[in-house]
């Protein structure tokens, strides 16, 4: 649950946009929330499944974040007037991401 993860990010934030590509830790603390919801999980198994997030951003991270953020689309994508989510976790995304961890 999002309050189990709450402890190992007491020291984390998202400050920087995460995209496809990209190689950091914060992609493994991407993954760990992603991974916290059954409808925006990284994979079932194997690397970026839950207890094995990597830090690379990749293929399976990118359609996790464009299922989180359609999930919560009134607070993401609407106000930048997109209707799918674009797999970029930008300063809108970070903000929900954020949110979640109560930062």
């Amino acid at each position: 649950s999002i309050s189990l993860l709450l402890a190992s990010f007491s020291n984390f934030t998202f400050k920087t946009t995460l995209k496809a590509g990209i190689i950091s830790d914060a992609v493994k603390y991407l993954q760990i929330v992603l991974n916290s919801d059954a409808n925006t999980m990284v994979a079932d198994s194997g690397p970026g499944s839950i207890g094995q997030e990597t830090t690379k951003f990749g293929f399976l991270t990118k359609g996790a974040v464009v299922r989180f953020q359609e999930k919560y689309r009134s607070e993401i994508l609407t106000p930048l007037g997109l209707t799918e989510g674009t797999g970029i976790a930008g300063s809108a995304t970070r903000a929900k991401l954020n949110g979640l961890l109560g930062k």
